[in-house]
């Protein structure tokens, strides 16, 4: 045996011998369809254990996630938070849904945390203490966060089922009888001075990503390829140069072609849809097209039949103005007619009543002729009988032996009353 092998094997019989820690990979479902890649160990530690997650949690998100759109396709902005109690979280807001506390079991003691949560792959390692010597086994529900902003979070969805960790004396890993809704579990023992160099990481590295493309492939049903697929795909082809292992350039080899055939398939039935959603635009522009110009036939039969009864109205109105004019005519007829007889019967009352005036006018002045003609007759009777009264009456003064004329006196007497018959007149 050369110095070299036996090197060799005395450090594979100290790792061998010696209890390390397993380092497990596990996927989980969420309610909403998400895939959860966690990489997690379980080591014993004085009287008791730590369950240390060694990276950053993958999330995949499904074509029907909100987890896309709620990032806005910053996926780093998404955590994986397991939570250890309800509320109490200090200057931390979380909001969305509820969280749900891990419960400690019989077995094993813990003292909750300063914070109330753990961010995988960034808060210290869970400690617990053990007080039996049995295995037991912890179910943690896990949650999937959005960082908004400093000491904010947005609780989005959470695992289908709990993640369930095996803690035992002998060896801590995950239990082979996890209940876990919807995991998946590949482990992956680091005991060994192989797994240990660069090449074995390497190849861990790309059993993970093998696997990674392949359930991303088995959800990718149509459209492209998402971002986290290409890279994927882009980081095996990265390492096809770093391999060396002949079986597992092959399965790389394998898991390329099917990409790319997948790919092929996904472009072939985008172009199909394409064409179809094509066809569909064009029967519906033609069946719209149609339906235009219906409508435009139906808009100028309206437009005609409207012009139509709008002749007729206008006809109509016309037919009713005539009709008015010969109406207002004929009624002005009449009523100038009217207007002309009672004109006319106003004028004939108005001469007959001038000529009434005339005539009782006549009456009037021949009244008052013939009462100044009696007047002067009477006057000038009178003017006699007073010169004959004037004349005795000198004549007597001339003979005062002469006796009384009694007809003096009665001449008197007569034109006193005369007089008053004037007066009265």
């Amino acid at each position: 045996m050369s110095l070299k092998s036996f090197i060799f094997s005395l450090m594979s019989f100290l790792f061998v011998a010696t209890p390390q820690a397993k380092e497990v990979t596990d996927t989980l479902l969420t309610t909403s369809g998400d895939r959860m890649i966690l990489r997690y160990a379980v080591a014993p530690e004085g009287e008791g254990y730590t369950l240390k997650f060694s990276t950053t949690p993958r999330i995949i998100p499904s074509a029907s996630s909100k987890l896309r759109k709620e990032s806005k396709g910053s996926l780093d902005r998404l955590k994986v938070v397991i939570f250890d109690r309800v509320g109490d979280f200090g200057a931390t807001k979380w909001k969305g849904l509820t969280p749900k506390a891990f419960i400690k079991p019989a077995g094993l003691s813990y003292d909750d945390s300063k914070d109330g949560f753990y961010i995988l792959g960034q808060s210290a390692p869970l400690t617990f203490k053990a007080e039996t010597s049995d295995a037991v086994t912890v179910s943690f529900p896990i949650f999937i966060a959005l960082y908004e902003k400093k000491q904010n979070y947005k609780l989005l969805t959470q695992s289908a089922g709990p993640l369930t960790v095996k803690f035992a004396p002998s060896k801590a890993s995950k239990s082979a009888t996890s209940t876990s809704t919807g995991s998946h579990t590949e482990s992956v023992t680091v005991s060994f001075q192989m797994e240990l160099e660069a090449d074995n990481t390497d190849i861990t590295n790309a059993l993970q990503s093998i696997e990674m493309v392949n359930q991303m492939l088995a959800m990718t049903t149509e459209g492209s390829f998402s971002q986290s697929l290409q890279m994927e795909l882009m980081n095996l082809r990265m390492m096809k140069s770093k391999i060396t292992d002949p079986d597992l350039l092959g399965k790389i080899n394998e898991v390329l072609l099917a990409a790319s055939q997948k790919e092929k398939e996904l472009a072939q039935a985008q172009a199909n849809d394409e064409a179809t959603a094509k066809a569909i635009e064009q029967a519906n522009l033609a069946q719209q097209k149609k339906e235009e110009q219906e409508r435009q036939a139906a808009a100028q039969e309206e437009a005609r039949f409207q012009e139509e009864k709008q002749q007729k109205r206008t006809m109509w109105l016309i037919i009713g103005g005539v009709l008015l004019a010969v109406v207002g005519f004929v009624g002005n007829a009449i009523f100038r007619h009217f207007s002309e007889l009672n004109n006319k019967k106003s004028i004939l009352e108005m001469q007959e009543s001038l000529t009434k005036q005339a005539e009782s006018e006549a009456k009037r002045r021949s009244r008052e002729i013939i009462r100044n003609k009696a007047h002067q007759a009477m006057n000038k009777g009178k003017n006699q009988l007073r010169a004959k009264a004037q004349e005795s009456q000198k004549a007597k003064q001339a003979d005062p032996q002469q006796p009384t004329n009694p007809s003096s006196n009665r001449s008197t007497r007569s034109s006193s009353t005369n007089n008053k018959t004037r007066r009265t007149i």
